[in-house]
């Protein structure tokens, strides 16, 4: 499952269950206010929850085993969900201009996924949390156990922004979003707290530079178990069998648009 199932996930228990009355816990965003009572005095009390997905690099051709069971992970490069990339980059904008308090990234997985909580942290998060999942358990972790688990840090943490759009604006206790649709864009406003997705035009993540690759070793990793929640792991779906998308076949050039026509009948589109 992708990053962005996961958030939509989340944002439905988070947000739009919230708005139905059905019990899922409120938390309202603290911002501070200036002498004569204004909001959005000097920093916004918010802090932005992003989760962080260890994937094999988008650079890496994939493989599938031979036994049909998923694809070849042992001794392949990994790296951040570029998506993913995007989201922290995001969240690390809305803290420079002092809209977001403070930024933590979130992972899913086994051991290895501390190595990309820390180049969430070295892009400018200010500490991580790990949800050590066993190596043998993670090819059966669902969307819908890692949305739960999310749900549950969110409200464990207070946070108010799990960032995810093609532009992300703060108006003082809302959100305005934009995102593309087929006919165009459409603007959301959204009360705090939200969950919102990434769009690969939101902003061009940033490199993280060896200072701070550096500093990020310093940073707080904070180790904790599904169990430790009240999530149960055990997933409902299983995988069938994996295999390799259809070759694509050759194109066929013509020479008039008649040839086109008898060719798209021949093959039976037409």
């Amino acid at each position: 499952a992708g990053t962005a199932a996961v958030d939509w996930l989340v944002a439905r228990s988070a947000g739009a269950e919230k708005d139905r009355g059905r019990g899922v816990r409120t938390v309202r965003p603290r911002v501070r206010t200036d002498p004569a009572g204004r909001r959005g005095g000097k920093m916004a009390e918010l802090r932005a929850l992003v989760a962080v997905k260890r994937v094999i690099d988008f650079a890496v051709k994939i493989r599938v085993k031979s036994d049909g069971t998923g694809v070849v992970t042992d001794g392949v490069k990994h790296s951040m969900n570029p998506f993913c990339e995007i989201a922290v980059e995001e969240a690390v904008r809305l803290k420079e201009k002092k809209l977001v308090k403070e930024v933590i990234a979130v992972s899913c997985g086994p051991t290895q996924c501390q190595e990309t909580i820390r180049t969430a942290l070295a892009m400018g998060a200010d500490r991580g949390i790990h949800v050590e999942v066993p190596a043998a358990e993670v090819d059966r972790l669902g969307p819908l156990q890692v949305a739960r688990v999310l749900a549950k840090l969110a409200e464990k943490e207070k946070v108010d922004l799990g960032t995810f759009a093609s532009q992300v604006t703060m108006e003082g206790d809302k959100v305005k979003v934009e995102r593309e649709i087929d006919g165009g864009l459409e603007t959301l406003r959204l009360k705090l707290p939200a969950v919102v997705t990434a769009d690969l035009r939101l902003n061009e993540p940033r490199y993280a530079t060896l200072p701070n690759i550096m500093k990020a070793k310093k940073k707080k990793i904070e180790v904790i178990k599904a169990g430790d929640l009240g999530v149960d792991l055990t997933s409902k779906l299983s995988v069938i069998s994996v295999e390799d998308p259809p070759q694509r076949t050759a194109g066929v050039k013509v020479e008039t648009t008649e040839d086109l026509v008898a060719k798209l009948k021949e093959i039976g589109r037409i």
